[in-house]
């Protein structure tokens, strides 16, 4: 194989992380987005700073269904924003 075949290999291989990336955030963020403040039933007071919006690891109770912190969310939506951007530059 020689490097022209390569280098078109590669070139293929970033696009579809890219695409496959992107696809993943989208799924991930406008569900989200859309469930955040339907989720947002925590018990606490307004000092306490509990923002439990995100649908990973949510808690079924008797009267709820509470979901997770609002940053597993975040990290699930925003932590390929980088990797997305390598592939596009590469």
């Amino acid at each position: 194989m020689n490097q022209y075949q390569t280098k078109r290999r590669l070139c293929w291989s970033y696009l579809f992380v890219a695409v496959f990336l992107a696809v993943s955030v989208l799924c991930i963020g406008i569900p989200y987005n859309h469930w955040r403040t339907t989720l947002d039933v925590c018990p606490g007071g307004y000092f306490e700073n509990t923002n439990c919006g995100c649908i990973l690891y949510g808690v079924s109770t008797f009267a709820y269904f509470n979901g997770g912190r609002n940053a597993y969310c975040l990290y699930a939506v925003f932590a390929p924003i980088p990797v997305i951007v390598y592939a596009v530059v590469m």
